[in-house]
């Protein structure tokens, strides 16, 4: 058979939007044509995968360290903080003169005084976070002792 016409190709098995020749524009008001997924892509997804996943085991094992080392820094600042009221309070105690030790005491009740109602302030605030915060009470003067 000698035919000088070649045949025509199948027709497309799957119907669906035809696309658009290489010439022509597409019409204002319609998104431009997807372009179809690159091989890439898979090893990217599976990338981002294996990233996450050796951060999470990371963060797994880098967990109980960070709770450790945590913890032992609030018992140093603590002692620290504990050790330094203790060694001044002592030192004061022993080489104060008495006017400077009632001085002392006067001032530590009424700041103990002032840090409980600020705190009963701060709770009561903190329960019921619709009302305004109170002003802070005044603090009272100390009482004046000694030789006048």
């Amino acid at each position: 058979m000698n035919d000088t016409n070649p045949p025509a190709p199948p027709a497309d098995p799957i119907p669906g939007p035809a696309e658009p020749a290489p010439n022509t524009q597409p019409q204002p008001g319609t998104p431009p044509p997807t372009p179809a997924a690159s091989p890439a892509v898979p090893p990217i997804i599976r990338a981002f995968r294996q990233g996450a996943d050796d951060a999470r085991r990371a963060a797994q094992e880098a967990a109980p360290k960070l709770k450790s080392a945590a913890a032992r820094a609030a018992y140093e600042v603590a002692y620290g903080i504990s050790f330094a009221g203790v060694f001044h309070y002592t030192l004061l105690k022993e080489l104060c003169p008495v006017p400077m030790k009632e001085g002392l005491r006067h001032g530590a009740r009424a700041a103990a005084s002032t840090a409980e109602q600020c705190a009963a302030r701060l709770w009561h605030w903190w329960e019921s976070p619709s009302t305004p915060m109170p002003a802070p009470a005044p603090v009272p003067a100390p009482p004046v002792t000694g030789p006048a």
